[in-house]
């Protein structure tokens, strides 16, 4: 639950954002995976980073570090270049995930959060003035799990947003 002054402030910066009409909500749909079969997942896209064409697809990959609030402890330039990557919730902001897996070449952060709900990140203007230009997604914490579980089983997901 969001304490009242925060969902004001919320709802405030909400009012000032370019994309208050743009429904940011969608499927998260990893295809291709032996390691959880076809099924989808509700996200919700940043308000910070780039934006993506229906027909994209992406490896999904786990951060090295689960935070990944340092451009090192994401993972080697080499094993981001072009992936999603999945990093959980916590120890640092949204928009600094985001720009460390951007310096590390990986082209969309799914960030899992620490309960069943998924929000926009970053609607407030001090983040909307980063300059972020990966794909940001927030999946509940459950479609976490058993993404993290299947690339731990080597049943690296291919995901695409819908």
């Amino acid at each position: 639950m969001i304490p009242m002054d925060d969902g004001h402030r919320l709802i405030e910066a909400l009012k000032l954002t370019s994309l208050r009409n743009k429904d940011l909500r969608g499927r998260f749909v990893p295809i291709k995976s032996l390691g959880i079969g076809v099924q989808s997942f509700d996200y919700v896209q940043a308000e910070f980073g780039g934006w993506f064409e229906n027909e994209d697809e992406w490896h999904l990959v786990k951060a090295q570090d689960d935070y990944c609030c340092s451009v090192e402890s994401c993972g080697t330039k080499d094993h981001l270049q072009g992936m999603a990557v999945l990093v959980a919730r916590g120890k640092c902001d949204f928009a600094t995930k985001a720009e460390n897996l951007m310096e590390s070449n990986a082209t969309m952060m799914v960030l899992a959060n620490t309960n069943d709900t998924a929000f926009r990140m970053g609607a407030e203007p001090e983040y909307r003035e980063r300059k972020i230009n990966i794909v940001a997604i927030m999946i509940p914490d459950e479609a976490g799990k058993k993404l993290e579980s299947a690339i731990l089983k080597k049943n690296a997901p291919i995901i695409s947003l819908q």
